[in-house]
């Protein structure tokens, strides 16, 4: 099976018909998934195309060839076919067959869902992300070890980021994308993200990731998120909020956990 995944990005890629390069775990079970549902269900199409190609040829165009004989080829085709009708042995197999191929493909996407659910280990920090029209707020409220942080261990981090306008871009910032301040988080660590809307809906998504959460006002959704390279993702509101919806992007930076207490510390209020 695994052959026949590698023949399919082949082909994926040679026409330019392929996900982007997945960078989160969630994001390559995705794939994963994507490709075991799409093995099954080619069979499926090459099987259906054989049975239409068969009755063609059997009931139109053998006959098509010589009129004159129709009756007979047909009394004839018909015979051959007999043994379908009121076939009890036949039924259970095309009803059991479908049922099969169902169930192997449900199967690693019910273990995907499970998975999503279930965090790799418990969450070491929390954030909490709020959706407004139209921009987004992030906000560090974890306490921090008093023994090891003192008086920063009280303080957390809140920001609000916008969308930098086209007039103030700069050589290599990309336009719809850019943000004047990013949400930064560490890297191999497990995260509890908290999505919430202070208006109407938003939904929060990085596709790179596999992450896409709505939120909602009044109501508080959760996910984990495990990020195991560091970069730069990009995301946008993927929930139709306003007429400002096409200008709401998602930044989020991941960095090395050192790097990321640094940063806390020094935006820490």
């Amino acid at each position: 099976m695994n052959f026949i995944f590698a023949v399919y990005e082949f082909f994926f890629h040679l026409f330019n018909v392929h996900f982007s390069e997945p960078l989160g775990y969630y994001m390559m079970y995705f794939v994963d998934v994507y490709f075991a549902a799409f093995y099954y269900l080619t069979l499926v199409v090459i099987f259906v195309f054989w049975a239409t190609f068969a009755i063609v040829w059997q009931f139109y165009y053998k006959q098509v060839i010589n009129p004159s004989a129709v009756d007979i080829e047909m009394r004839d085709e018909l015979l051959k076919f007999s043994h379908v009708t009121h076939n009890e042995t036949l039924e259970f197999w095309w009803t059991i067959i479908p049922s099969v191929i169902i169930f192997f493909i449900a199967l690693p996407a019910l273990l995907l869902l499970y998975a999503i659910e279930s965090p790799l280990a418990e969450p070491v920090m929390t954030i909490k992300v709020v959706g407004h029209q139209w921009y987004w707020s992030y906000e560090y409220t974890d306490k921090l070890d008093k023994s090891v942080y003192g008086s920063f261990a009280d303080k957390s981090v809140m920001i609000d980021s916008y969308r930098v306008p086209d007039a103030e871009l700069t050589m290599g910032q990309k336009r719809l994308l850019q943000v004047d301040k990013p949400v930064v988080l560490p890297i191999e660590t497990q995260i509890r993200v908290v999505v919430t809307a202070a208006d109407v809906l938003h939904s929060w998504a990085v596709p790179s990731l596999g992450v896409k959460m709505d939120a909602v006002p009044g109501r508080l959704n959760q996910f984990y998120l495990y990020i195991p390279l560091q970069g730069v993702y990009y995301g946008q509101c993927s929930e139709l909020c306003g007429v400002e919806h096409g200008f709401m992007p998602i930044s989020l930076y991941a960095v090395k956990p050192e790097i990321f207490v640094d940063w806390y510390l020094r935006n820490a209020s």
